[in-house]
């Protein structure tokens, strides 16, 4: 459905290929900067790539204008317009939608009693509901989401990714999101593609790219993790190899009080408790300098001078 073959932009993409199939949500991430927002322009036709192509339902539309590519565009910040009522926005988008095709719309979010609401009465996360329904009013088959959670606080951004997603494949659209959250991706993603720089440097499954981060760079973007010295991979088995490193997530390090068997002494230097983590720094003889640990400690929380027991549960090998 959606093909982008070897684009570049004003020295803002480079090189990018990719293909999103029938029915996908595909969702670029990458901090600020990394070419994703310019990468969907390019798919919508705000901008025009100065070499590669764009192909949208198996059609090279890289020469179409925005109206003629036939996408949905929800953006950043809801884009209803403040003069219509929810039903006047739906209906601009088609012409034929009768009330009762409206109201049946917004059920499929629960929003069929406000039809006649205007946007301002609505909230950030029903408004964006309502654009995204509009898109499909329209009777795009592709959907293109730049950052539609990024201005909703934590509960009502998961609940919105929900109703998001279930709605997506329910009318079963293809999707592409672009964003710098990464629970955003992993929660949502069939296929999650990795940019830096205006290149694509990695993608994959939600389990493959944190499973198996190729650089150091993928690592990070989807949690902490530490690199691991020589010292510290020899005392639990690991050797380090001839090109790369060795790292662990945080998740993967268990830390107890108790002295177990096979465990590495370590000193609490300082400990932060963080509700249902505490941010640890330990040191041992075995480590060159302090390690940085958000464990789970459960009801004993370290204090400073105290030893525990550190273990690595999973060693990933990526590039530096």
């Amino acid at each position: 459905m959606i093909k982008v073959k070897n684009i570049s932009n004003d020295y803002i993409l480079n090189d990018v290929s990719f293909e999103v199939s029938k029915g996908q949500l595909v969702c670029v991430v990458g901090e600020s900067g990394s070419g994703k927002s310019t990468l969907l322009n390019t798919i919508a036709g705000f901008e025009v790539p100065n070499v590669g192509s764009v192909y949208l339902r198996n059609e090279d539309v890289t020469s179409l204008n925005v109206q003629q590519r036939k996408v949905g565009m929800v953006f950043q910040t809801p884009s209803l317009f403040g003069h219509m009522t929810v039903g006047q926005n739906l209906r601009f988008a088609n012409n034929t939608l009768t009330t009762s095709e409206q109201e049946a719309l917004l059920a499929r979010v629960g929003l069929q009693d406000y039809r006649q609401s205007w946007p301002h009465e609505l909230s950030v996360g029903q408004q964006q509901l309502v654009a995204l329904l509009r898109a499909i009013a329209y009777g795009a088959d592709v959907i293109l989401l730049d950052e539609p959670f990024a201005n909703l606080d934590i509960t009502l951004r998961q609940q919105l990714r929900t109703e998001m997603l279930t709605l997506l494949k329910q009318e079963k659209i293809t999707a592409l999101m672009v964003t710098h959250d990464c629970e955003d991706a992993l929660a949502m993603a069939d296929h999650i593609i990795v940019m830096d720089d205006g290149a694509i440097i990695q993608q994959g499954t939600s389990q493959q790219l944190f499973e198996r981060p190729e650089t150091i760079f993928v690592a990070k973007f989807f949690g902490p993790v530490q690199i691991l010295n020589k010292e510290i991979a020899a005392f639990f088995g690991h050797h380090m190899p001839e090109e790369g490193i060795l790292i662990v997530r945080d998740e993967d390090i268990n830390v107890t009080k108790d002295e177990k068997s096979g465990y590495m002494a370590c000193l609490v230097d300082n400990c932060t408790f963080q509700g249902k983590t505490s941010l640890l720094y330990l040191s041992s003889d075995v480590m060159q300098q302090a390690m940085r640990v958000q464990a789970v400690c459960g009801g004993d929380i370290p204090s400073v001078g105290d030893t525990v027991f550190l273990n690595l549960e999973r060693v990933m090998h990526c590039q530096s």
